[in-house]
């Protein structure tokens, strides 16, 4: 990781006159202390929530989805990705503050 990839993060102090702590904000470095983490459990509705945000991709090759638990977000993100990938679209996503853009290339949208 190099020095610039350093994210600043102040102890617990209200005045921030203290030394200021540097925590990595690298993926690299997010990666490994992610796995220190228990896994979450998938939501009861996340397999409904994929399903249907596959039927938007076939027919708009876009989604958008809103009040995304931030547990769930890689979970409905690495399974959209998953099933996209199975039926030979190419997926991107971002997430932001609770919601999910997906889009994909490759989906044939029906009708006409």
């Amino acid at each position: 990781m190099a020095a610039t990839e350093v994210g600043r993060v102040h102890p617990g102090s209200h005045d921030f006159e203290d030394d200021p702590t540097f925590a990595p904000s690298c993926k690299r470095c997010n990666r490994v202390l992610d796995h220190q983490f228990p896994s979450p459990t998938p939501a009861d509705t996340l397999e409904a929530v994929v399903r249907r945000g596959l039927v938007e991709l076939g027919v708009c090759s876009s989604l958008l989805i809103d009040g995304v638990p931030t547990d769930q977000m890689e979970l409905l993100r690495s399974r959209l990705r998953k099933e996209a990938r199975q039926r030979g679209w190419k997926f991107q996503s971002t997430a932001r503050d609770g919601m999910l853009l997906a889009m994909v290339e490759g989906a044939v949208p029906r009708g006409g």
